[in-house]
């Protein structure tokens, strides 16, 4: 039969890892070399796994350090509060020692590079999807995989400027002028679009071949205050 029970490996330093990084730090003194790890362990085992299953983080195994019982382990109450005093120092002293994250394992090289790229009020492209599992439901996750910041769409020509309406609400002939004026006025590396509809179904799609700007705020806020904010959008190049 097969055993469900068996411990998987960490994904995250564990307790070995830093009693070996203790034992190999010649900058601390042996008393204190000695004391750390024959704390950690001696508390790994009263919490009933081996060092290579414990992580080396003190919010990982505080929580679970806090309920052990000085009988259960065969020692005074004093000797138990040295013992949790000593891992509190050594993790504090490893995770500083091996950059080790104060929540969690340490993030993969793409985690890392999409959570320095998510900010709040960061306009951003995500790109993903939702798993076979959830897909359907009505309020399934979106499962995000890459994230752009949109001033790199803009400059790269990923994403474009978009003037729409519909009739009958058109914009006015001069308010058009403007609108042309102030592009001009703005050159750069975002495509223009220029999209109509007539209400019934029929749309019109074109790209300008001769303009193309530099889509910053300014320009954005200052079209959408001439033809309408529903009329100003940013869409997908191509």
């Amino acid at each position: 039969m097969e055993d469900t029970n068996i411990a998987l490996p960490l994904i995250e330093p564990s307790v070995a890892d830093a009693m070996a990084a203790i034992e190999a730090a010649e900058d601390l003194p042996e008393d204190k070399r000695r004391h750390w790890t024959c704390s950690l362990r001696i508390v790994a085992r009263a919490l009933g796994r081996p060092p290579q299953l414990v992580p080396a983080r003190w919010t990982a195994v505080r929580l679970p350090i806090s309920r052990l019982h000085h009988a259960q382990m065969g020692v005074t109450a004093k000797t138990l509060a040295n013992h949790r005093a000593n891992v509190r120092t050594a993790l504090s002293w490893f995770a500083k020692e091996d950059n080790v994250p104060l929540r969690g394992a340490p993030l993969s090289e793409a985690w890392a590079k999409l959570n320095q790229t998510i900010a709040a009020d960061a306009a951003l492209l995500l790109t993903g999807g939702y798993s076979d599992r959830d897909r359907g439901e009505d309020h399934a996750p979106f499962i995000i995989e890459s994230a752009r910041r949109m001033d790199e769409l803009k400059t790269s020509g990923a994403v474009a400027l978009s003037l729409r309406w519909r009739a009958p609400s058109a914009p006015r002939p001069e308010a058009l002028q403007a609108a042309a004026a102030l592009c001009s006025a703005h050159p750069g590396p975002t495509p223009l679009y220029i999209e109509w509809s007539d209400g019934n179904g029929e749309a019109v799609r074109l790209r300008s071949r001769r303009v193309r700007v530099a889509a910053e705020e300014d320009l954005v806020r200052a079209l959408r205050d001439l033809l309408g904010a529903d009329s100003v959008h940013y869409v997908k190049a191509g």
